[in-house]
This record gives structure tokens, C-alpha cells and sequence, in this order.
């Protein structure tokens, strides 16, 4: 399988044993439709919060924009488990775009496409999707914005947390839902997003530059 964006053979980043050495077991569960404030994490970081350290955080984005996100996350859920919703007209045009992904790409999602829930011991989130795509393990990302280098870290972040030993040969896929009913999709391959994301990581949690 080979995304728009190319989907290629990777190898493993290097220098990042000492990382895992650190992270322990993972907590993992699924969780449908989700108060991320009700969460008790064993960590003190998200994904988010890591990120934000270089990105900034999330003021900068419309309030319209952040609920958008949001609903359709939703939709998607209950999408995917069956649960055929009728979408608000204002988020239809994203919510077909994600059922054309489906029929296009044929996703075998693990706990029926519900978002799961994660905590290594340094950092914690959750994960959108995760599952098999064309027979390739995947560690997917719903988003109805555009694509970004911030999405790769994340990803990269969710992966190393899934996959601890084989993270390199994980698909990492963002799926990038558009108003007009089109999707596209766009693999992560570098394997220095791993390298940077720890490095971010590791500066959060030291408090060092």
C-alpha cells in the first residue's frame, strides 16, 4: 500500500535505546467518546504538551476549528462502530470524506476504530486509530486541517509508545479529511521524527536545552 504521499520502506532511527530503556510498560485501553479531563495519567506530559514546547499550543487555533475537530473525531467513532449518525450539515462534507477513505482503503481498526488510550510512564495520549491498512500495521491520525511537521512528531510519538520494538516498520498515517468530501493521505517515513521527538521529550521532562 502506498499512500499519496508515498508510504515507503524505513529504517530504524538510531540513539534512542536509552528512551526505551526508561519507558517501561505501556497502559493501553480503548475508550468510547472519552472526558480526557476524567483520565488519571501516571505521567505528568501528553503528546500535546511536549509538542507545544516547539509548536505552541492550541490558542492560536479558531475556537470553530477546535469544536470542528472535535464533532467529526466523534462521527468518525461512531462511524466505525456502526452506529450510522447523520451528520450536522456544517461537518457532512468531512464525515464523507472519511467514508470514502473506508470504502477506498478498507481499514481493519483494532476495538472497531475506537480511540485508545495510552500512558508509558513519560508521557501519555491518544491515539485515533490503530489497526491494519493494506496488510501494513498502521498508527493512524484523523485531521481536518492541513498537514504539518508537528504531525509527524506525534505520530511518531504514538508509534514509539505502540511499538516500542518495532516502531520503524509501523505505517504512520495521517488521514487529512476535507469540507468538500476528499481525503488525503500522507505517510510518515522519516525515521529522524523519532530521534526528534525523543529529543523534545527528554528536554521536557530534564527541563534542559
Amino acid at each position: 500500500f502506498q499512500a499519496e504521499d508515498g508510504i515507503r520502506d524505513r529504517s530504524p532511527s538510531r540513539g534512542l535505546g536509552d528512551v526505551y530503556k526508561r519507558q517501561g510498560t505501556v497502559s493501553l485501553r480503548p475508550c468510547v467518546h472519552m472526558d480526557r479531563n476524567a483520565i488519571t495519567w501516571k505521567s505528568a506530559w501528553s503528546v500535546g504538551r511536549v509538542l507545544a514546547q516547539r509548536f505552541g499550543g492550541t490558542d492560536h487555533i479558531p475556537p470553530s476549528a477546535l469544536t470542528r475537530g472535535i464533532v467529526i473525531h466523534a462521527w468518525c467513532e461512531d462511524y466505525d462502530l456502526g452506529q450510522l449518525v447523520t451528520p450536522d450539515a456544517a461537518y457532512a462534507g468531512w464525515c464523507e470524506a472519511y467514508k470514502a477513505f473506508t470504502y477506498a482503503k478498507s481499514p481493519s481498526w483494532y476495538d472497531h476504530g475506537v480511540e485508545r488510550i495510552f500512558d508509558t510512564g513519560q508521557y501519555h495520549g491518544v491515539v485515533d486509530r490503530q489497526g491494519v491498512v493494506h496488510g501494513q500495521e498502521t498508527v493512524a491520525d484523523i485531521k481536518t486541517g492541513k498537514p504539518s511537521r508537528k504531525d509527524a512528531l506525534q505520530l511518531a510519538a504514538y508509534t514509539q509508545a505502540l511499538h516500542p520494538q518495532t516502531y520503524a516498520k509501523i505505517l504512520r498515517l495521517g488521514i487529512y479529511l476535507s469540507r468538500d468530501g476528499t481525503y488525503r493521505l500522507k505517510g510518515y517515513t522519516n525515521p529522524c521524527d523519532f530521534d526528534e521527538w525523543n529529543t523534545l521529550l527528554d528536554r521536557a521532562i530534564t527541563g534542559k536545552d
